[in-house]
């Protein structure tokens, strides 16, 4: 059976999308003092909040991650998936980053789960960590668990 959770959205959600709301707006600005013609400017004011809208808000936003009945997590990477053999995790860090906050796109919060496999590693922030962690536990014991909070 299928294991959905929700990605964590807290208070620091709403201040990164607020600097990038502010980007935008530099941008958009930048493009009005230099546009040599109304074209140029609604085509830059076009393609900004077809950027923003979607990649910026929507999809980060919709985020959830999903434990298959074969053990496999799904992770929304944008508009792909990663797609990773839970048995292939080697281990999981509850961590606080605010660089992985600020440049992850799977991220949502500070509160962050470091996922290391095959010689690889990603950062999701699933709503509960613990109810996460104890199912991708129960699916491969061998999983070392560590906590860093900062």
């Amino acid at each position: 059976m299928d294991k959905l959770f929700k990605s964590k959205i807290d208070q620091s959600t709403i201040i990164r999308y607020f600097l990038l709301i502010i980007a935008l707006g530099i941008y958009l600005y930048q493009l009005h003092l230099r546009a040599t013609s109304i074209n140029t400017l609604i085509t830059g004011y076009v393609l900004g909040m077809i950027i923003l809208i979607p990649f910026g808000v929507i999809l980060p936003l919709k985020t959830t991650y999903k434990i298959t009945g074969e053990g496999v997590l799904i992770i929304p990477a944008g508009i792909r998936m990663i797609r990773i053999n839970i048995p292939e995790i080697s281990s999981i860090e509850i961590t606080r980053s605010w660089t992985e906050f600020v440049f992850s796109s799977y991220v949502n919060s500070l509160d962050q789960i470091k996922l290391s496999y095959n010689n690889s590693t990603i950062i999701i922030s699933p709503d509960d960590a613990e109810v996460f962690t104890r199912t991708l536990q129960n699916i491969n014991p061998a999983i070392n668990a560590a906590s860093s909070k900062i």
